[in-house]
């Protein structure tokens, strides 16, 4: 089982050779591709986990997965569920997240599925070490055959503005979670399997035209940033591998690089689809329509 997101290709197989699956709901199928080369290839054990590594968590990813050190080596561990958590996967890692064993408990309810509990998401943030990307909780739509990243925090209206997006028309990239990755002189924003509560995703991706920064407003409107200013807002809405120096200071740079080429604005707004055509009407303006 092979998957293609943005510029990553992950690849599972199971240890015994039997079969891996994915949930008829799960938007990961929309992004298996045919074999071929991946980035990170991910072999599959449905038997108990080993002892887990009892160092410091370095990393607390969503849905629970904690990134430990492991001798040379990177421990993800997935404890779940929320009530009662435990260890209910263990994922072992190369430094480089090119190669990854993962073992499943007897309680996992989805043992057969390697990608299920957002895996793939924490194994592209490692692979951004290798290629120059940002992981961005953020939504993406395309206006005009370019892409508009709307970046904010829980609540700040990004699964709605994705929603409005596609009801106005555009195509919608994601509602929760985008992955924008250098090319060329300029950046590219790629869709994710990984969505938020209004359900919008797709494979497609586009040359990046902003970045909107979303926050709650009595009246839409769009206010400039600039400099290091933009550069810090667009970082403090990153995942960041916080567990390797260099991956942190490509990040920044690639977050700086993007501040300079795109303009950022923040974006207070109404959840009304007038929102939308405020942005469209932006767009437009900028050069390269």
């Amino acid at each position: 089982m092979r998957l293609e997101v943005g510029p990553f290709a992950f690849r599972a197989r199971r240890v015994d050779g039997g079969p891996l699956r994915l949930a008829a709901d799960d938007a990961h199928a929309d992004f298996l591709a045919p074999d071929g080369p991946a980035d990170a290839e991910l072999f599959v054990e449905t038997s108990p986990p080993p002892p887990a590594a009892v160092g410091p968590s370095l990393f607390v990813h969503r849905a629970q997965w904690h990134v430990r050190a492991d001798g040379d080596d990177w421990s993800l561990q997935l404890l779940a569920p929320a009530h009662r958590p435990h260890l209910q996967r263990l994922v072992r890692a190369t430094r480089d997240f090119s190669a990854l064993r993962l073992w499943t408990s007897g309680d996992d309810p989805r043992p057969g599925e390697p990608f299920a509990w957002l895996l793939p998401e924490l194994i592209a943030l490692g692979l951004s070490v290798r290629k120059p990307a940002l992981l961005l909780h953020a939504a993406a739509f395309e206006v005009g055959g370019r892409a508009v990243l709307a970046a904010g925090m829980s609540g700040a209206g990004k699964s709605t503005l994705a929603r409005l997006a596609v009801e106005c028309g555009l195509r919608g990239l994601g509602d929760e979670t985008a992955l924008l990755a250098a090319a060329g002189g300029g950046a590219v924003v790629h869709g994710t399997p990984w969505f938020g509560s209004s359900r919008v995703w797709a494979t497609g991706r586009a040359p990046l035209a902003a970045v909107l920064l979303l926050e709650h407003g009595a009246e839409n409107e769009l206010h400039p940033l600039g400099g290091a200013q933009a550069a810090a807002e667009l970082l403090s809405h990153a995942f960041l591998p916080t567990w390797d120096e260099v991956g942190v200071a490509g990040a920044a740079s690639l977050a700086a690089a993007v501040a300079q080429a795109v303009p950022v604005r923040r974006f207070a707004f109404r959840p009304e689809r007038e929102a939308v055509e405020m942005i469209r009407r932006f767009v437009g303006t900028l050069p390269g329509e």
